[in-house]
């Protein structure tokens, strides 16, 4: 299991030395961007994911809780393929927004929410390389894990390989290194970690912490 560390949760003033401090050890960048219609909160914008692709080559996680995908995806200018996760309960065109984020060279991924049924994910099973699972409701870091999101991971875990689906399973919210067992034993590919890695500087340490964790998992 692969752990992204959740850029959102991390110091507003620290960011950029918490990328140095974190790049040699980690698979990539979790960024989320919010327009406080869909979430009731503002993350981040276009302008920090374009500074950000700068300062480091690892892969780019855009988790886009806005209600028009399209509109970012089309103005996205990244020097790399992106993984994009839109929602499931988004008022867009899925199929078109999906078949966009493939035609502009990135990685379509489906988000849904903790209240959300599984089976809205099922239509799209060869259409995304990811379905993000929501540990709590979107908007705001440091919130608790919701227990009943394993119980969703292991129900999308038989369905891909029921179906023999090429996509991996990932969960964002609420995340810490008490979970990553039960996480990895209901089929979580990767997992999204927040507040309990950037509330415990120094942040390279502390990861390579959570990684000797997971090993011993």
């Amino acid at each position: 299991m692969k752990i992204y560390p959740s850029l959102l949760a991390a110091p507003v003033f620290e960011i950029y030395s918490a990328v140095q401090d974190l790049d040699p050890s980690v698979p990539g960048y979790h960024i989320d961007i919010m327009d406080n219609h869909f979430v009731p909160n503002i993350g981040f914008n276009l302008d920090f994911v374009h500074a950000l692709d700068k300062i480091t080559s690892k892969p780019l996680w855009l988790h886009l809780m806005v209600t028009d995908p399209l509109s970012l995806i089309e103005r996205l200018k990244v020097s790399r393929p992106c993984l994009i996760s839109i929602h499931i309960e988004a008022p867009c065109n899925h199929t078109y927004v999906l078949h966009e984020i493939k035609t502009q060279g990135h990685i379509p991924s489906l988000a849904l929410n903790p209240q959300t049924q599984v089976d809205l994910v099922y239509p799209f099973g060869r259409s995304v390389n990811n379905v993000l699972i929501m540990g709590v409701n979107p908007g705001f870091s440091g919130q608790e894990f919701i227990p009943e999101t394993i119980d969703k991971l292991s129900t999308l875990s038989n369905w891909k390989y029921q179906n023999n689906f090429d996509c991996s399973l990932a969960v964002d919210g609420g995340v810490n290194p008490h979970h990553f067992k039960d996480l990895m034993l209901a089929g979580a590919h990767i997992c999204v970690v927040g507040s309990a890695l950037f509330n415990h500087a120094p942040f390279g340490p502390t990861y390579c912490n959570f990684i000797e964790k997971l090993r011993r998992s």
